[in-house]
């Protein structure tokens, strides 16, 4: 008997309503129809575990290719769309000892294609990687890397050929020149803890606190920075406060993430955002997962591994339910089966292949 499964996607590329994603809470690999909502399991991605979760953090697609940015992943995957198959990049591995602010399983936050290059930007990894696209060469660009520790997990904005990136767990921004490839990172305001996302509102950058702290924008050019602090009297924080940033008309909308309302900065003063119902439970999770050029993708996570996904629409603000799903057939765990034995892989039963699909595999080959 088949069973409807939903999926979660953060790395996903799109064109034309067709996706190519990475699941967020297991390894695989899926072709996304964006009208339907209906995935096609294709492959699983390469020596990375089964269960791991937040295998990529973003998915390029350039030319005929797809490359997924490590997070959790210990290899940069590339999904040819020309043979229909997946190939590995390792990325050099970093001195522990050395910076011991890095995480392994946090790895790059963001890319984006520039001149022939495929720019990662880091999460804990110390330093920028440069990938050649076309010989798969990589750089390391690291000369920025100073005593501050970072934990990156806003996705980057450019400013003409300038990286901007906010810490999570400070308040600095990490600037990257991708001409001169030279980076510094700067601090902003004093009474921020953190970010979680930036978002190049008009002439300002607005960043939204990842820990409880202040909101802070930012104009680039006249170096003026004001940090807004006054929040509604019952508007709680929480531990990750915020999930996306974005505007809406005149105003700016905070998605919260564990801050129990979401919040609108509107006529220089913050207001708790009542059109739009983020959270069904105080005590959730929304999670931003990623954005097309007409809405913003969310999941809020709810008690007994209950998820309730909508999206938001750019143009008129409102909100509506998504979904997206797969048959989880005897045939996707044949597959997978097939190739980690093919591998000499030691499979171990787990919640996606148990020892009963082992033995059925097995038997139906001999």
């Amino acid at each position: 008997m088949n069973n409807e499964c939903e999926l979660t996607f953060v790395a996903i590329a799109i064109k034309d309503n067709v996706g190519y994603a990475s699941d967020y809470d297991k390894n695989g690999l899926f072709e996304v129809d964006m009208k339907t909502g209906k995935c096609e399991f294709l492959d699983i991605f390469e020596e990375q575990p089964i269960q791991k979760k937040r295998l990529h953090s973003c998915a390029k697609w350039i030319e005929d290719k797809i490359y997924f940015i490590p997070d959790s992943a210990n290899k940069i995957a590339v999904y040819n769309l020309n043979n229909r198959k997946l190939e590995s990049i390792s990325i050099p591995k970093p001195n522990e000892n050395l910076y011991t602010f890095y995480k392994k399983n946090y790895n790059f936050i963001d890319a984006l294609e520039y001149k022939g290059y495929l720019w990662l930007l880091p999460c804990t990894y110390p330093g920028v990687l440069k990938l050649d696209i076309q010989t798969n060469e990589i750089e390391i660009i690291n000369g920025w890397i100073n005593d501050i520790e970072y934990y990156f997990r806003a996705k980057i904005c450019l400013q003409n050929n300038k990286i901007i990136i906010p810490n999570g767990i400070g308040n600095e921004v990490f600037i990257f020149d991708l001409e001169t490839e030279k980076g510094k990172i700067i601090n902003i305001g004093s009474q921020n803890n953190g970010n979680m996302c930036v978002r190049k509102i008009r002439d300002k950058y607005w960043f939204a606190p990842r820990s409880p702290g202040a909101i802070i924008s930012w104009n680039i050019v006249t170096n003026e920075i004001k940090e807004y602090e006054n929040y509604p009297e019952d508007f709680e924080m929480g531990k990750i406060t915020f999930s996306n940033i974005y505007s809406y008309r005149e105003d700016i909308v905070f998605s919260p993430a564990n801050a129990n309302k979401g919040l609108v900065f509107s006529k220089e003063k913050l207001k708790v955002e009542k059109n739009i119902q983020w959270k069904s439970s105080d005590s959730s999770m929304v999670q931003h997962l990623f954005e097309t050029e007409t809405h913003y993708y969310y999941r809020e996570l709810l008690a007994k591994n209950i998820n309730r996904y909508f999206k938001i629409n750019k143009i008129d603000n409102s909100l509506s339910d998504f979904r997206f799903y797969y048959m989880d057939t005897n045939e996707k765990k044949e597959i997978i089966i097939e190739k980690l034995l093919s591998k000499k892989k030691i499979l171990k039963e787990n919640v996606v292949i148990d020892l009963q699909d082992f033995i059925n595999k097995i038997t139906s080959t001999n």
